[in-house]
């Protein structure tokens, strides 16, 4: 055979090669492109789902923790009338007892207009329910109170009041969830509880919905933040609350990008083996 018909051979072998490749490598090659696509909406919508969940299992423990404190602030209102804690209201905010990171106190009638509260306040206590007030803290910004009368029928009697802390609605740094920050805002987009204040602080005045979640460059990192509502005016006459989880991009899609890269290494050895 002449070295022309050798070129001309490899020249039709290499294009029979070429053509095989196309033929076997480009539907392989389309579906794992189709695949990593429907993987990544997949993996949005997953994490949507994620955030928003997380936000509602924080809520849901917050408000339990409210309805605990409601209850515990009964039980110290009955024991005051029974005369088992003793001691007068001589001062707005006097202390009584602790439990379990709430700090119970008396305080007289007159500590409902601290916080600037009106009729609406003094029908609430009058029918036995509980109101939560925010006042100027020593320490924070705004001090939040449960408080309900120690008789309906006589505010002048007094009122039993309950603090809640950052420490018994967020946790303890031994029980929290160390890779997310929690944030808890008033009806009026005021931060009243943060594991990281300045953190909540960027995200506020960003929920106007019921639920949801945004995405924020802050410092040069990059966060997620799902929030959902929380329904507490119709029990403490407070406005509705909203409750933030806090993660930083990298944590949210850690678990997403290690799927993708080892789908993309499979789909790899499945596109080169006919090779």
């Amino acid at each position: 055979m002449s070295l022309t018909d050798r070129v001309r051979s490899a020249n039709v072998t290499l294009r029979l090669f070429l053509i095989f490749l196309a033929f076997a490598l480009l539907p392989v090659s389309g579906l794992a492109i189709l695949g990593i696509n429907h993987i990544s909406e997949t993996s949005a919508q997953q994490i949507d789902r994620m955030l928003i969940s997380e936000a509602e299992n924080v809520g849901e423990i917050i408000v339990g923790r409210l309805d605990l404190a409601q209850e515990y602030l009964a039980l110290h209102a009955m024991e005051v009338r029974e005369g088992s804690t003793v001691g007068t209201h001589d001062g707005d905010r006097r202390i009584r007892k602790t439990k379990d990171a709430l700090w119970f106190g008396l305080a007289p009638a007159g500590f409902i207009a601290i916080a600037g509260e009106d009729v609406a306040t003094e029908e609430h206590l009058r029918q036995a329910g509980t109101v939560m007030l925010r006042v100027p803290g020593e320490t924070a910004v705004e001090d939040v109170y449960l408080v309900r009368a120690l008789d309906p029928a006589d505010l002048e009697l007094g009122l039993a009041t309950v603090l809640v802390g950052e420490q018994f609605l967020l946790g303890d740094t031994d029980s929290r969830n160390l890779i997310q920050d929690n944030c808890v805002y008033a009806s009026d987009g005021t931060t009243l509880f943060a594991t990281s204040a300045s953190l909540c602080g960027s995200f506020a005045g960003t929920m106007d919905d019921y639920a949801g979640y945004h995405r924020k460059t802050v410092e040069g990192t990059d966060y997620y933040m799902a929030f959902r509502k929380l329904l507490l005016q119709e029990n403490f006459l407070t406005g509705n609350w909203k409750v933030s989880v806090i993660t930083t991009e990298n944590e949210v899609l850690l678990a997403s990008k290690v799927f993708q890269k080892t789908f993309l290494t499979f789909a790899a050895l499945v596109i080169l083996t006919p090779v």
